[in-house]
């Protein structure tokens, strides 16, 4: 009768230290599930206060994005029209550097955006958000797998050149910055080698003539 009970207990500890064993390792397989995606900002609006000359490329201001979550995420950055009054900013107006980055959690980033205003722009005001957007971990293809973004504001307003602005960027979009430099420093040589030989034809001595000299001596 001992015997059997203490078999009896021997197979009761085995059942619980199997039964714990299962249980860490559910637990175990569940606590990653808790592990949180998150994306955060320093800043909440970049305004442009100087009007923008339609056709001009324009440096703004940095911004940084930030892992808020505790597991390591890919991020990307999108544009996103806001819902305050104002001309929509089309996409291939912004470029971002870097426009897709790994962040581990609290880690951030800057994010520097350049614009790009066509030249045949709209007059007016306009608004976009520039947005962080997380995406799944070495994904950082375009398109986030989240509906979920945060940035800043961006807000500007856009004018329409003079006609020597319209001069200049038609010829820049013509010929590429290389040629243009190039065309420059032809121009200033071919100018500095015109004033050269003018001033040297304007310092030639010209000779008396030898009736003109006698007449002098006499």
């Amino acid at each position: 009768m001992g015997s059997t009970n203490s078999s009896e207990r021997l197979m009761m500890r085995r059942f619980l230290a199997l039964g714990a064993l299962v249980a860490a390792a559910m637990l175990g397989a569940v606590t990653p599930a808790f592990a949180s995606i998150g994306v955060g900002t320093d800043m909440r609006s970049i305004e442009v206060t100087q009007p923008l000359v339609a056709g001009g490329t324009y440096q703004l201001h940095d911004f940084t994005i930030i892992n808020t979550g505790s597991q390591p995420s890919g991020f990307g950055i999108q544009t996103s029209p806001t819902s305050k009054p104002g001309l929509r900013v089309p996409t291939s107006w912004l470029s971002f550097n870097p426009s897709a980055f790994y962040l581990d959690p609290k880690q951030g980033i800057n994010v520097r955006p350049t614009l790009h205003v066509s030249v045949d722009a709209t007059p007016g005001v306009y608004q976009v958000l520039l947005l962080g957007v997380p995406k799944l971990p070495g994904d950082l293809a375009p398109g986030g797998h989240m509906n979920v973004g945060v940035g800043p504001r961006l807000s500007f307003t856009v004018v329409q050149p003079n006609q020597w602005q319209r001069l200049y960027y038609a010829f820049k979009g013509w010929m590429p910055w290389s040629a243009i430099v190039v065309l420059v420093v032809v121009v200033l040589l071919v100018a500095v080698a015109w004033l050269m030989i003018w001033r040297a034809r304007s310092r030639r001595v010209v000779p008396l003539s030898a009736d003109a000299s006698d007449e002098a001596a006499e």
